[in-house]
């Protein structure tokens, strides 16, 4: 089994290959960070958000209401890049393709997120932000939520 650490998208690049093109299916809304600060244990590590530089996106389901239980940390200053407001008041729809690469069978990926570090294994999927930055995407959450292009 191969381990790598990846803190950039070239850097995944490099290693994995180019990756695939995705158009983003769900609507999210976002809210403010609690005061102090909040963390999130995800599939791999735990991600921290704070009150300066982070949002808290939340998914909306298929009726409309909020999936709390799938929050997450988003820069600000990537949120308003990535994301574009529709005719529902407060809820935005992503304007920025998704690129992903599938970590490939035997190998273990550390990647250094910007809100901390998570290890993930195959078949999660590693995604590169706009800012060249990498995160994680767990294979069930892509299927239910991106359109390969």
């Amino acid at each position: 089994m191969s381990k790598y650490f990846f803190a950039s998208g070239k850097a995944v690049i490099a290693v994995f290959g180019e990756p695939k093109i995705a158009q983003r299916k769900t609507r999210v809304t976002w809210r403010t960070v609690k005061a102090g600060g909040e963390t999130f244990s995800v599939q791999g590590g735990t991600l921290t958000a704070n009150t300066d530089d982070d949002f808290i996106v939340i998914p909306l389901k298929e009726d409309g209401t909020l999936d709390t239980t799938k929050e997450y940390p988003c820069k600000k200053d990537i949120f308003v890049k990535t994301w574009t407001a529709t005719e529902t008041n407060g809820v935005f729809k992503r304007s920025a393709l998704n690129r992903v690469i599938q970590v490939p069978q035997g190998n273990t990926v550390t990647l250094k997120t910007l809100e901390g570090d998570e290890t993930i294994t195959h078949p999660d999927w590693i995604a590169i932000g706009s800012e060249d930055e990498v995160y994680s995407n767990g294979d069930d959450w892509v299927k239910q939520n991106l359109e390969f292009c």
